[in-house]
């Protein structure tokens, strides 16, 4: 009897614990968002412009269309990115890739009366020198898993920021999880981790851990 009381009791705490609160949150105007992120390989270069929303708003966030972006570089040359659809801008190279390795870029967009501006370097990302794996044996929580390392050392000289990516079957794999990024050879500037190997939790975490079945490649 005792039992069937305590499990009672459990059941109604855990039962009260699913109740949805949604607090009361005030809305704030709107504000431009920016993403763009450049490289230097030979293809189109694309910057995403958007508006922020209400944070229980479950829908895509609104597009903002009809700006003028452009990004010039040291140099005075300008490329301009034209509007592919409402809120998607694309500069498309006609011979050599976007950019140079050590020049400086100043983003500039105009919409409605207002002018956003930013400044970068295109940095130079180190060569990886190998890739290898090996299998993680798994449990009654997990099936076997191939696990993959990079191996690359950050290069020489100080602060260098890095985003790491990886592809499964040619798609790349860009879930909020599984955006890596690296400052020098480890997670943040007071790490003091420059020009060694990249450490482990970012070089197996940058390629995760797969699942073992057909057709997989990396």
């Amino acid at each position: 009897m005792l039992s069937s009381f305590l499990f009672l009791l459990a059941s109604a705490i855990f039962y009260s614990c699913e109740d949805v609160i949604n607090p009361a949150l005030e809305n704030a105007e709107p504000i431009l968002v920016v993403d763009a992120w450049i490289n230097n390989l030979p293809d189109s270069q694309k910057i995403i412009l958007t508006r922020t929303q209400p944070y229980f708003q479950n829908i895509l966030p609104p597009a903002v269309a009809g700006a003028t972006v452009t990004i010039t570089d040291e140099e005075g040359t300008v490329f301009s990115f034209l509007e592919n659809k409402p809120g998607e801008y694309v500069w498309v190279p006609s011979g050599d890739g976007f950019g140079t390795i050590g020049f400086n870029y100043t983003l500039a967009i105009q919409i409605s009366g207002e002018t956003f501006v930013a400044e970068s370097r295109m940095g130079q990302a180190p060569t990886v020198d190998s890739i290898t794996f090996f299998v993680q044996e798994g449990n009654q929580f997990f099936d076997d898993l191939y696990q993959a390392e990079f191996w690359a050392k950050d290069l020489a000289e100080p602060d260098n920021a890095y985003w790491v990516k990886f592809y499964k079957n040619g798609i790349h794999q860009n879930k909020p999880s599984e955006i890596i990024t690296a400052y020098d050879a480890g997670f943040s500037k007071g790490g003091s981790f420059n020009g060694i190997d990249f450490i482990p939790p970012i070089r197996r975490l940058s390629i995760r851990s797969i699942p073992i079945e057909n057709d997989v490649f990396l």
